[in-house]
């Protein structure tokens, strides 16, 4: 079941993808145990249960987020995965999903 929180999340990233990617060949599918936004079939960005933004983009960029206090490595288990963050809702999250989706349109 879904919480307030990844609810609110979802309603702002999906406010971001139509706004800023309307035109994109973008669409909807699984991961993990919610629905991420996608293109060309790998999902580029989702919202965890505690609502925060989880994008994929390049390692470097993600350890300048996370060095920078601005996200935190997304962790799998025991597994951080090196190409994921998770940034949390009182956070900018606009500029990082177009950047997401810009990593996996190439």
């Amino acid at each position: 079941m879904d919480t307030a929180a990844q609810l609110a999340g979802r309603d702002r990233l999906d406010a971001i993808v139509a706004e800023r990617l309307g035109g994109a060949a973008i669409d909807q599918g699984p991961m993990f145990s919610t629905t991420g936004w996608r293109t060309g079939g790998a999902v580029f960005a989702f919202v965890g249960r505690d609502g925060a933004l989880i994008v994929k983009l390049p390692e470097g960029r993600v350890r300048e987020l996370v060095e920078a206090g601005d996200g935190e490595p997304m962790t799998v288990g025991e597994r951080t995965r090196r190409e994921w963050v998770r940034i949390p809702p009182h956070r900018e999250w606009e500029s990082l999903v177009v950047q997401a989706h810009a990593f996996l349109a190439v």
